[in-house]
């Protein structure tokens, strides 16, 4: 890590919890974080070569206005207004993961990256900690059958898998009765999850009106009962699924409205789209590459913009329709992934278990606004969760964009707008969270503590707050730690991962052993910062306040 001195050239402290980092196109950015959090100087280079996009959005400005270059802004260039960073940043995948960007009249597909609508679920469940206690050795088998080893038995008819990835949770609900009673969908009741959708972001649904490039996995679903091979996959990474119990009530009025209650078992799950947000990031990466003016030298940050306005308006239209198929999926995902957790419990404990959502949200996605207005400010969150505060209730969806259709309901900017009826139960979204804030989800790293917050909607924030620790180590440093360090850490820990160590067949093979060592040295606790003074800041610049506390009891890593 660089020096101090490095830092305090990037960063300039303005009080306990937030510091402004400059920039010569005078972009306002934010970095919140107190002084016990590790910064990492080189995550905050990286977000000012995103902030530098907005010097190319004034040169090919100032080209169309010569006309030197065909029109590419239409009548007004782009802004990129501001720029939020989150306690957990840290370097990603040419963005930094813990940026929220508010950008008018622009996209910016890199912005949001390949692991679209990753975000975080979570589930309270009616298990107590002695019950699950008595039962954890056997677990590890059933987890790991179907999770990892073909047993998910999750079949999707192609019109499950069409209304899925146009109209999200509530399509999967209005066509549930195709596989009814079918593998996983046993533990699907319809009324359940037709109750918790006032529990999900958007109500679990992002109206898409086309299909992008995923015809062919409709298609090829060719009978009702067809398995599916993507939808309840972990991913890898720092995806996972955990059991976790309600350790500690911090806001106890909070915790009673939302029915989190000491000693109870949770569930957390931790995914995204996987294969299907990783072709729409692409692809439309190179797009907005290839539409970049021709006569203009390419910039050096990277970073292509895709106009909501103007000739290109249609592609970035269409960019936004396509993620919102993979953002559907994504949810759909991380439901499943619960059910299958919920599966092997009741399997296990030998009763059914029972659940209630408390919430799903998620952390790399667009929110488009409304209309079709050329100052339109689309808010982009990559690896940073909505801190929605009191009254301030999500909409049933984001804006399909120019060109494509009407929004559902208001953006989710920093004018974060009332609550709307859903056009599907008549009734506001969000009802359940309208005196309390919404909840705000930020795990730990495996093996230490996660909270649940309530958000309070400040503005100065974006409405945004982090979506976990954030990393301290890369991944190739994590797995040069130690061997005495790394058993010792891993010696405290119940994981299950798609490999059995102790399984006669894996024992004597030591390239597969070294890869499974490996996929868990790159997610160790020690790989993370610590989560106290990061959810400390969350509490102290007033993003969000903390409910609850929650303990990991064994994590399902991919």
């Amino acid at each position: 890590m660089a020096s101090s001195h490095h830092l305090d050239a990037l960063a300039r402290r303005v009080d306990a919890n937030r510091l402004e980092v400059g920039n010569p196109h005078g972009v306002p950015v934010t970095l919140f974080a107190n002084r016990d959090v590790g910064i990492e100087p080189e995550a905050i280079e990286q977000a000012l070569s995103l902030v530098a996009v907005q010097g190319t959005i004034e040169e090919v400005w100032k080209a169309q206005r010569a006309g030197s270059i065909s029109p590419f802004w239409g009548d007004q260039q782009g802004q990129l207004e501001r720029v939020v960073l989150t306690p957990d940043l840290h370097r990603g995948s040419g963005i930094p993961v813990g940026t929220v960007a508010a950008a008018r009249g622009f996209v910016l597909p890199q912005a949001v990256g390949n692991d679209v609508c990753c975000g975080m679920r979570l589930l309270v469940t009616d298990v107590t900690r002695a019950e699950l206690a008595a039962h954890l050795d056997e677990l590890d088998r059933p987890l790991r059958a179907v999770f990892f080893q073909g047993q998910r038995e999750i079949p999707m008819s192609p019109r499950q898998r069409e209304a899925l990835l146009r109209e999200g949770l509530w399509g999967l609900l209005e066509t549930s009765a195709d596989n009814a009673g079918v593998g996983l969908w046993r533990h699907y009741d319809a009324g359940e999850q037709e109750r918790d959708l006032s529990s999900v972001h958007f109500q679990g649904v992002v109206p898409a009106r086309g299909l992008f490039a995923f015809g062919d996995y409709v298609r090829s679903s060719g009978h009702p009962s067809s398995r599916d091979s993507q939808i309840g996959s972990i991913g890898g990474g720092n995806h996972f699924v955990e059991l976790q119990v309600i350790d500690e009530i911090l806001d106890g009025g909070t915790a009673h409205a939302w029915g989190v209650t000491e000693g109870k078992v949770a569930i957390m799950a931790h995914s995204g789209s996987v294969g299907l947000g990783h072709t729409v990031g692409g692809y439309f990466h190179d797009q907005a590459r290839a539409l970049y003016p021709g006569a203009l030298r390419h910039p050096a940050h990277g970073f292509y913009c895709l106009p909501t306005q103007g000739p290109h308006a249609a592609l970035a239209a269409k960019y936004l329709d396509a993620m919102h198929n993979a953002a559907n999926f994504a949810f759909a995902n991380r439901l499943f992934l619960g059910l299958m957790a919920l599966r092997v419990l009741s399997e296990v404990l030998g009763r059914p278990v029972s659940s209630r959502l408390l919430y799903d949200a998620p952390h790399n996605l667009i929110w488009a606004p409304p209309g079709d207005s050329s100052d339109a400010v689309y808010l982009h969150r990559k690896g940073a969760c909505p801190a929605l505060g009191p009254e301030l209730g999500p909409a049933v969806g984001p804006a399909l964009g120019p060109a494509v259709g009407p929004a559902v309901g208001p953006a989710l900017g920093p004018a974060v707008g009332p609550q709307v009826a859903s056009p599907r139960s008549g009734s506001a979204p969000g009802d359940r969270f309208r005196y309390t804030g919404h909840p705000v989800i930020i795990p730990g790293s495996m093996g230490s503590s996660s909270f649940l917050l309530a958000g309070t909607g400040n503005e100065d924030a974006l409405c945004s707050a982090c979506h976990g620790a954030g990393r301290s180590l890369s991944r190739g440093k994590s797995r040069r730690v130690d061997e005495d360090t790394y058993r010792d850490t891993f010696s405290r820990l119940r994981v299950v991962t798609p490999i059995d160590p102790k399984a006669a067949e894996v024992r004597f093979r030591r390239d597969v052993l070294a890869q499974y060592h490996d996929r868990l040295k790159e997610e160790a606790p020690y790989a993370y910062k610590d989560i106290t003074p990061v959810v400390q800041t969350v509490e102290d610049a007033d993003v969000a306040r903390r409910v609850a506390r929650l303990a990991p009891v064994l994590t399902i890593k991919g």
